[in-house]
């Protein structure tokens, strides 16, 4: 599907790229690579991957294997590693590898579907074993490697038996989490459970770095479960973190604020010449450990050459943004995936687990008996594009005292993701709050509220 941007879409896009380079949007133009491999590109910053306690790994994302337009992993990404002196430690690969263990958000996948997604990772197998012996790969499984529901990766351990659903390993004094964010941009509680043990155990001024596919930290409404678990896993932490990520096809740094430290998100563009993204794709990234310090990263962008990379100012990082913050007061809140089934009453959208997407039309019913008081206003977790210049494209939102007769209610801006309404009289007084979404967009959850202080 080819995508025509407007000319404020693609001014906002051309400030982003410049941001991300260090150039003033205003005199934005193509970076340049002027180097021809990586030694050359590392001794800019003064790196020698040889040197005791030093180490580098290439990272890449979004290789979208597929027949017939992608048929196989990326050859050049193959030959760079086999050419590098010395090698990679490894190659991670955050994610979508493949295209058909889910083809969208929500879907699960026939047997037919299933083989093709087999044959895909088989594909990618191939391409892989072309790595010279002694560079492993690691992966971070994107939404379109696993599916709904999978247990574990199943698909992609039927034809990689050695992957771990999730793993930890130090590197130069650098300690690495693999994640597995899934088809829904969240953490199983079983994942959880094993990232905030392992966090616990670093030393509190290690440098980390997680690999997730998902880049997710500033989500509220959809795939927003991996920042609560980083919040929650590294709230004692100190050391200076990253987060590699792929899933928007384009490179861009986002810097957060942890409890007691900051982390770095950084997205990066697909490796894959077949696929949409921003204009320094094809590449991928090499990171330069040097004695638990990320020491500098370099971008390769092919065919043109490799380019290092600043690292990023960490001096004014943005909160992780949190659902249904500043309201008050929270009288109840229930989340998609987290007890909201026993009220939903029809659904025609994108099943993911924690969140629906691509809504047609849902509605749910809260019995009154949920509440002490009745409250008086609804915070609803979405995003509706309620004013989109496309009627077709827009959300509604509709109440109802009974299911039968519905009220659409008029909706301003979001404020972090929450549209909030004041219930009418007569839903206060009924015995369910019914609500209503129709729209192409997605929901995270409810929260009901009192009267404002």
């Amino acid at each position: 599907m080819k995508t025509r941007l407007s000319f404020a879409s693609t001014v906002t896009l051309c400030a982003s790229i410049s941001a991300f380079f260090g150039v003033p949007a205003s005199h934005a133009a193509e970076p340049t690579y002027p180097h021809q491999d990586a030694r050359a590109a590392a001794a800019e910053f003064g790196f020698d991957a040889t040197a005791p306690g030093c180490a580098w790994f290439m990272a890449c994302t979004d290789s979208h294997v597929a027949f017939p337009k992608s048929p196989e992993f990326p050859r050049y990404v193959i030959d760079d590693a086999n050419a590098m002196s010395p090698s990679p430690a490894f190659l991670a690969i955050t994610g979508d590898m493949i295209c058909s263990a889910s083809l969208s958000f929500g879907h699960r996948p026939n047997a037919a579907q299933k083989k093709t997604a087999i044959k895909e990772f088989e594909a990618l197998r191939d391409g892989l074993q072309q790595l010279k012996p002694g560079i492993p790969v690691r992966f971070a499984p994107g939404n379109h490697d696993t599916y709904p529901g999978e247990v574990d990766l199943a698909l992609l351990r039927s034809v990689f038996p050695e992957a771990k659903p999730y793993s930890t390993e130090v590197l130069a004094g650098v300690h690495l989490f693999f994640l597995n964010g899934a088809s829904s941009g969240d953490l199983d509680e079983k994942q959880q459970e094993w990232l905030g043990g392992k966090a616990g155990q670093l030393l509190p001024e290690a440098q980390a770095i997680l690999f997730v596919h998902q880049p997710a930290l500033g989500s509220v409404v959809n795939e927003r479960g991996i920042g609560a678990a980083v919040s929650r896993a590294f709230a004692d932490h100190r050391g200076l973190m990253w987060l590699l990520a792929g899933h928007v096809h384009s490179n861009r740094d986002s810097v957060f604020q942890l409890a007691n430290t900051t982390i770095v998100q950084t997205s990066m563009a697909t490796c894959s010449p077949h696929y949409w993204g921003g204009s320094q794709k094809p590449g991928y990234w090499i990171y330069c450990l040097d004695n638990g310090v990320v020491k500098g990263r370099i971008y390769r962008r092919h065919p043109h050459g490799y380019r290092t990379m600043a690292l990023p100012d960490r001096s004014r990082p943005r909160p992780i943004p949190v659902p249904f913050s500043g309201l008050t007061p929270v009288i109840r809140t229930i989340f998609v995936g987290q007890g909201d089934r026993e009220f939903l009453r029809t659904a025609r959208a994108a099943d993911v687990t924690t969140w629906w997407g691509y809504i047609k039309d849902l509605s749910y019913a809260f019995p009154s008996t949920l509440f002490e008081t009745p409250p008086a206003r609804l915070a609803v977790l979405a995003s509706l594009s309620h004013n989109h210049k496309d009627p077709k494209r827009q959300g509604h939102l509709f109440l109802s005292p009974d299911g039968e007769t519905w009220q659409e209610v008029s909706l301003s801006s979001p404020s972090k993701g929450s549209y909030v309404i004041s219930l009418p009289a007569d839903i206060q007084a009924a015995d369910a709050i019914h609500v209503r979404i129709t729209g192409s967009g997605n929901l995270g959850g409810f929260a009901f509220l009192g009267k404002a202080l």
